[in-house]
């Protein structure tokens, strides 16, 4: 059921993230890094989920190349840590998932209290300093567990 979830989250980022991104032409690659909080949907476990997200799109049309690396950090609604799922995902390949038992997410707002009534997703706009150290970080642990 999860792997239908992540498509679906995949799908919605190939459409979302070329309208946002920054162009680089210079090389034909749009890469986004993002750290947020979101509330669980489906049979996920937990209320919400701390994630950093490293998404990378290449080429244009049929020639398309997605690659994707998620940490999810799941929490109850009373912040306690349930467990951590790395999911790295290519066009070519789908989806490749590693679990953790404890923490791995960063740059999450430290001042989260989760609210029946909280709009998500929670997060704010990552400084490019921000955003080089997150994608160090992203990668260091995905080469540590993969």
């Amino acid at each position: 059921m999860k792997k239908p979830i992540f498509i679906v989250f995949l799908i919605f980022l190939l459409l979302i993230v070329p309208a946002c991104a920054e162009n680089n032409d210079e090389v034909g690659e749009d890469e986004k890094i993002e750290a947020f909080i979101a509330k669980t949907m489906g049979d996920e476990v937990g209320a919400y989920k701390a994630i950093n997200s490293q998404i990378i799109m290449q080429g244009s049309g049929d020639l398309r190349r997605v690659e994707a690396r998620k940490i999810e950090d799941y929490y109850s609604k009373d912040r306690e840590y349930t467990k951590t799922i790395l999911t790295h995902s290519t066009t070519e390949d789908g989806d490749v998932t590693k679990e953790s038992d404890e923490p791995l997410t960063s740059m999450i707002p430290e001042d989260f209290t989760y609210k029946q009534d909280t709009l998500f997703p929670v997060g704010s706009e990552l400084s490019g300093e921000e955003k080089v150290e997150l994608k160090k970080h992203i990668l260091n642990e995905f080469k540590e567990r993969f």
